[in-house]
Order: C-alpha cells, then sequence, then structure tokens
C-alpha cells in the first residue's frame, strides 16, 4: 500500500495545495474513526481513490496511466 502525500492527491484530484490538505485531513478523521493509525499528511492512495470512485482510473502520480 503507497502512502501518498500533499503533492499526488493535488495531480491525483486536480486540485489546489491547500484542498488536497483538507482532503486528507477529512480522510485520516474517517481512517481514525474505523481505529486505523495515520500518519500525519500521508494517505494511503487505493483509500483515496476508493472515497473518490477512482478506482478504475489507476493513474500513476507521475501523470501516467498504469495499464
Amino acid at each position: 500500500m503507497k502512502l501518498i502525500r500533499n503533492k499526488d492527491v493535488q495531480e491525483i484530484l486536480q486540485v489546489s495545495a491547500s484542498k488536497a490538505s483538507s482532503v486528507i485531513r477529512e480522510l485520516q478523521a474517517e481512517m481514525k474513526e474505523q481505529g486505523y493509525l495515520v500518519i500525519e499528511g500521508r494517505i494511503p492512495e487505493e483509500y483515496l481513490r476508493k472515497r473518490f470512485m477512482l478506482e478504475d482510473e489507476q493513474e500513476d502520480t507521475k501523470g501516467g496511466k498504469k495499464k
């Protein structure tokens, strides 16, 4: 499981740095409620994609599509 940072969230969701930070905080709060431990400023890429229904769009954080 890959943990991604603010910059990666910005690229995946095409949002600003402040919005990406907000998304990370919100998803971390959800994970804490579910009993998961979190690392500040990082979120599992798989969880982000699942919550935003991007599971079918496996775009790598370098800008290209994964096959």
